[in-house]
């Protein structure tokens, strides 16, 4: 048995990517012999919270050290595992010294970090390299190393094993330990009983030859949603009857640039006057996005940065079988070689799990769209090898290796 103490800026029913999969993993490590606390924002509070949620921590800052190790020692924890997005703690830089200062005060105490991406957090204006110093040093201090996506994998690896060395001196670090172990997705749920295709779609004004594009997730910027409505208005000049169909809440509970960034993808819409074939659905609980989805003909993920295994909303639409549309991943950030196996790693193939188009290129998103909508035969292989691929992630098999990376930390290997 491992008592294990899930560190998390964000937890349901705050609403996030991370907050999503922290509660899928722990329901699926509690199948596997592992007894979870998860230690979270005071928001998440709610009378019919969990009994191993404990939201406790006010504000991610150095007073949340103490608060950690003084639940580490009264829940017994063998280890802490950090679930580290910088927007999930308010962008502060305390949780990256967070495994120096538990080591400090519980030597025995392992710390495991997965970074679901290699963001910095503020520091003060023109802090410069020092930011991503602090990463490094989260990274370099953790025993273990989980990267959620495959481009980080030899970063991460020259981080943990090297990285912050120079700078601090007091504790070596411990034997590198690092997995690539990718996202699930977190809303696998079938659609509600006796759902009728048709009469949903009906909901938005798309009859049966109405293109529907979907798009789910937040409103980021990293997202490209502005090059979709650029791309509906291009398909729209040429006559097509088609529709945007934006699944889920618009904005999460913790990063104020998505309500920015929405302000300006709202005023986009409006300048166009495209409102009339823009619909959003809002917060919606699994079967309904499952539902929604399913109204979809295809969906478009156009990032900017490019597809990668920590997009959970790109997870959720290939689990559902829609035909997506998006960017060709970035390239590994630095060469070299990294313990983690090749294996690993699942590419996502254009034409047989994704369709592939330029970034930031509406023209491009629009020929692809109206090209699929052409080619049914595509579309269903394309649904086909998305399925196929999701079915690699599932949630136990997540945890089972999550499990396992905890084993090796605990060796001290």
């Amino acid at each position: 048995m491992v008592r294990v103490g899930m560190i998390t800026g964000e937890y349901p029913p705050l609403r996030g990517g991370i907050a999503d999969y922290t509660q899928r993993l722990v329901g699926a490590l509690r199948a596997l012999d592992v007894v979870p606390s998860v230690l979270t924002s005071q928001r998440a509070a709610t009378e019919r919270q969990d009994p191993w949620v404990l939201p406790r921590v006010r504000r991610w800052d150095r007073s949340s050290w103490r608060l950690v190790a003084q639940s580490a020692q009264r829940q017994r924890w063998d280890l802490v595992h950090i679930q580290y997005q910088p927007a999930a703690y308010e962008l502060r830089a305390a949780i990256t010294l967070l495994p120096l200062a538990l080591h400090r005060a519980l030597p025995r105490l392992k710390v495991v970090t997965t970074f679901h991406d290699l963001r910095v957090p503020y520091l003060f204006p023109k802090a410069g390299p020092l930011r991503q110093l602090m990463v490094r040093l989260l990274a370099n201090r953790s025993d273990a190393v989980i990267a959620v996506a495959a481009e980080d994998v030899p970063l991460l690896w020259r981080w943990h094993t090297r990285g912050a060395r120079l700078v601090f001196r007091s504790r070596p670090a411990a034997p590198a330990t690092l997995a690539h172990i990718a996202v699930g997705n977190n809303l696998d749920a079938p659609p509600p009983v006796g759902f009728d295709r048709d009469l949903w779609r009906a909901r938005i004004g798309a009859t049966t030859d109405t293109l529907v594009v979907g798009h789910i997730g937040f409103i980021n910027r990293s997202k490209g949603v502005d090059v979709l409505i650029r791309a509906l208005a291009r398909l729209l000049s040429q006559g097509l009857d088609v529709r945007v169909l934006m699944v889920g809440e618009r904005v999460g509970s913790s990063d104020a640039e998505n309500v920015r960034y929405l302000a300006e993808v709202t005023a986009l819409i409006e300048r166009l006057r495209l409102q009339p074939y823009v619909h959003w659905t809002g917060f919606q609980q699994p079967d309904g996005v499952a539902a929604w989805l399913r109204c979809a003909d295809v969906a478009a993920q156009p990032f900017l940065d490019g597809a990668s295994q920590r997009r959970g909303s790109l997870l959720c639409c290939l689990g559902h079988g829609v035909p997506t549309i998006t960017v060709a991943p970035p390239q590994p950030v630095v060469g070299g070689r990294s313990p983690v196996a090749a294996t690993d790693h699942w590419p996502l193939n254009h034409g047989e799990s994704v369709w592939y188009v330029p970034p930031a290129d509406a023209l491009a998103l629009a020929e692809a769209i109206a090209e699929l909508r052409r080619d049914p035969d595509r579309c269903a292989r394309l649904s086909a090898g998305a399925r196929a691929y999701a079915r690699r992630l599932s949630w136990p098999e997540i945890a089972r290796r999550t499990r396992a990376h905890y084993e090796q930390a605990l060796a001290g290997r």
